[in-house]
């Protein structure tokens, strides 16, 4: 499927419209489809009151690409967890597809990254995010699903901390059989190659477990610490040879700099951000965590229920956000977006 980018709106829409699991052509989902200030755009997400609806025009799509919007509709529907970004509806009209999720005030921590946090969020929301993530991919991996596409986009936040994962329509069922070893590669992954593991990108005869899911998670803690993808500076060729060779990005701080500004010298990235990455001082614990998310093997990397029982999360059964941090959490409110501001939103 194409790396879809969406818009969003603000519209006055009442809960109650979608009511029904499916709805069919009406007056009132003709009026949400047709507020579209870009006809070339491959999706729309309008906000409502603590509402977003996506919006697929199928005449603009190919064939796998609206399988593959079936696919991840019939999947939200199965998966009911406080983690996921469910489903509330969908509905059709004429040739668009919509469906409706909740509304997360945040965005996505990509969002959060770019426009506030441009060298990493601090630790402790990290901390938050990966403990969160690691019970919705325990949750989609008890269930038979690898998501493959864990990055900072696909993670959405709310004003109370709240963290739902999205992104799946990368995601895949594993076989009943071969010991649930996958072997297909994603032909839509061109989006996630920075995050892909090392054994889904050889393509070889070894194939790949739900272990893939934790080396993307790796691959987003050095995002979300840094401030930028890793690996950014490399072509996938450069890329796969580096992660089959098993090299491991590095978390940006006084202990790796000098490792990292041969690797990121030609990105352009601002006096005053190298500063802080040179100077700042990052647990031993997030460099211990990501260092084993971005094993090579997979089959020395841990499981998600390993990572789970690290003592990093055992020992504090809560992690909250600093007071420095949570006046950020509504920067995106409804009532501060205004009637006519858009806004890009991909997930």
């Amino acid at each position: 499927m194409h790396n879809i980018s969406g818009e969003l709106y603000t519209l006055d829409i009442s809960s109650n419209m979608f009511s029904n699991d499916v709805l069919v052509s009406s007056n009132e989902a003709n009026m949400l489809i047709s507020v579209n200030k870009n006809p070339h755009a491959r999706s729309k997400v309008y906000l409502g009151k603590a509402l977003i609806v996506k919006h697929y025009n199928a005449e603009d799509l190919y064939m796998h690409d609206i399988d593959k919007i079936k696919d991840e509709i019939l999947l939200l529907k199965q998966l009911n967890h406080k983690g996921v970004s469910n489903l509330l509806s969908t509905f059709v009209s004429g040739t668009n597809i919509a469906y409706v999720m909740p509304f997360m005030e945040c965005g996505s921590c990509q969002d959060l990254v770019e426009s506030e946090f441009p060298t990493g969020l601090p630790e402790c929301w990290i901390f938050l995010i990966v403990k969160n993530l690691l019970e919705v991919l325990n949750f989609i991996h008890m269930n038979g699903i690898i998501h493959r596409s864990i990055k900072a986009r696909h993670i959405l936040l709310n004003r109370y901390g709240g963290v739902k994962l999205t992104g799946f329509r990368y995601a895949i069922k594993k076989p009943s059989d071969n010991g649930g070893t996958v072997y297909e590669f994603p032909y839509d992954s061109i989006p996630n190659l920075k995050w892909l593991s090392p054994e889904i990108l050889q393509q070889s005869g070894i194939g790949y477990t739900e272990k893939s899911d934790v080396y993307s998670l790796g691959m987003t803690i050095c995002e979300l610490a840094n401030g930028i993808p890793p690996f950014e500076n490399l072509e996938p060729k450069k890329l796969l040879l580096q992660k089959i060779s098993g090299a491991i990005p590095l978390i940006f701080d006084s202990s790796t700099h000098l490792k990292f500004e041969s690797s990121i010298k030609y990105l352009s990235i601002p006096p005053e951000q190298l500063e802080v990455y040179s100077t700042r001082a990052i647990s031993a614990n997030l460099h211990s965590l990501k260092n084993n998310c971005c094993i090579s093997n997979f089959d020395e990397r841990p499981t998600v229920d390993e990572l789970m029982n690290n003592e990093i999360f055992v020992e504090s059964d809560e992690f909250s956000l600093t007071p420095s941090v949570l006046p950020l959490i509504e920067f995106k409110k409804m009532e501060d977006i205004g009637d006519v501001e858009s806004l890009e939103w991909n997930f």
